[in-house]
């Protein structure tokens, strides 16, 4: 696709989706609720987990925008539609829709809308034992303040986000797949504007610790609807309980019992969704719980509801 034709399919959904400020509102509304079922994006040592995703007040109007300033977090900003122009030191970058920048931590930058239209702001919490050398590896890359970026397969996904975004009703599996929409079009952003494939290859002299922590992701992966324990992970991996937790939760700020425990939250809200009349001590036995009241309880303090609440908030297709 050419990019001034995913450029005018971008803007012109937008302009479609998110007209009113009632709509702008119940957007950010719906990406706050779906926030955490994007899921860590997780690379050799470190993990990128989405903070917060917004569209802003609503709609910007030709005129200043932001001054200089600058966050603790990685900073994504993403244009819908309209003209936005950005300044760093040494560095100014004129976007339309489909571009964007990333910016590092502490990194300052302004930024300013020469045609009205919307952009998307998105914080990542960068965790994990190699985050300063990924910092820094990132900085020598990038050496320019704003790493700007465009991307077709970004923009055919955020196309594919905006319906749902500004539906004027709750369409099934609404909050789901936002989230799953969100972080594919995460990390298609963040791969068109870092080398990353350059950090994966990295030689660190720590290639033993990344085999260990992503042998154990997948099979934990693999296994999470089963009853294992962290002693059949590290088991599996060839290191201790303790040396696993150490090592996981350097490599991607969880630990693998709250990774295990997340992995088995999403097999069991997958089959919630799927399955209208499985009775929940079935959904429990089948997702690795040993009770349905325990799973009730995890499953409460993830998602804010319980099983039978998202079970009776879904229309089921027909």
């Amino acid at each position: 696709m050419k990019s001034c034709e995913f450029r005018t399919q971008l803007s012109e959904s937008g302009h479609a989706h998110l007209r009113g400020q009632g709509r702008v509102r119940l957007a950010n509304q719906r990406f706050e609720r779906a926030r955490a079922l994007a899921g860590p994006l997780n690379l050799a040592g470190v993990s990128l987990t989405l903070r917060h995703i917004h569209f802003g007040p609503g709609i910007y109007r030709e005129g200043p925008g932001a001054g200089m300033h600058e966050h603790g977090q990685v900073h994504v900003e993403y244009i819908v539609s309209g003209q936005f122009r950005f300044r760093a030191e040494g560095q100014e970058e004129t976007l339309l829709p489909g571009q964007g920048v990333v910016v590092l931590p502490g990194a300052p930058h302004g930024w300013e809308c020469c045609v009205g239209g919307y952009m998307v702001g998105v914080l990542l919490d960068l965790v994990g034992r190699r985050k300063e050398e990924f910092l820094r590896f990132m900085a020598d890359s990038t050496p320019e303040p704003l790493a700007a970026f465009e991307s077709a397969d970004a923009a055919a996904m955020f196309s594919r986000l905006l319906p749902l975004l500004g539906a004027e009703s709750e369409v099934p599996w609404l909050r789901e797949r936002v989230g799953f929409l969100a972080g594919l079009w995460l990390s298609e952003v963040l791969a068109g504007a870092w080398p990353l494939g350059s950090w994966q290859l990295r030689d660190t002299g720590t290639g033993r610790e990344d085999d260990v922590c992503r042998r154990a992701q997948e099979f934990m992966t693999a296994n999470c609807t089963h009853p294992v324990q962290l002693a059949d992970v590290a088991l599996e991996v060839g290191v201790s309980v303790r040396h696993l937790n150490r090592l996981y939760r350097r490599s991607y700020g969880e630990s693998p019992g709250e990774a295990l425990g997340r992995l088995r939250l999403e097999a069991a809200r997958r089959l919630l969704l799927a399955e209208k009349d499985i009775p929940l001590k079935a959904v429990a036995y089948r997702c690795g719980y040993s009770n349905h009241a325990y799973l009730t309880a995890c499953y409460r303090a993830r998602y804010d509801e319980t099983p039978t609440q998202t079970r009776r908030s879904r229309a089921f297709p027909s």
